[in-house]
């Protein structure tokens, strides 16, 4: 079984480029969240929360998890391996919620901006960007 792990690096290598500090595997720290990012970005004050999915399957439970991320990240984007083959009808959901589209191989490149969206919850942020900063 292939896992998302594999497309952690080059997002990283991507967001490090932006000049983001990043975190990746972000689950043993952001535990407490309930829903755990596969990778934070933060650039000052800003977050930026990246789900990897080995196919895109707009559910429920999928857009539920980035609407959490959407409570205390300023963007969030969905990142899909490049060979994967996308229907557009697909990502019409995303795009209209304001949500980014990654596509990833050796490289990652950002197909779809995502709108500054967030964060609802400021407080959380806060405690965010110092974690992310400290690690």
């Amino acid at each position: 079984m292939m896992h998302e792990r594999w497309m952690y690096e080059p997002i990283a290598r991507l967001f490090r480029s932006l000049g983001y500090t990043v975190l990746v595997d972000s689950y043993r720290v952001f535990f407490w969240l309930g829903s755990r990012p596969d990778i934070v970005a933060v650039k000052g004050s800003e977050v930026v929360v990246v789900e990897a999915k080995r196919k895109l399957v707009i559910n429920r439970r999928l857009m539920y998890q980035l609407f959490r991320y959407a409570n205390f990240a300023d963007r969030v984007y969905i990142a899909v391996p490049r060979n994967y083959s996308l229907d557009p009808w697909k990502l019409i959901p995303l795009v209209f919620k304001g949500f980014g589209l990654i596509r990833v191989d050796r490289e990652a490149e950002i197909v779809i901006e995502a709108k500054k969206i967030g964060p609802q919850v400021e407080a959380l942020k806060k405690v965010l960007v110092r974690v992310v900063k400290e690690r």
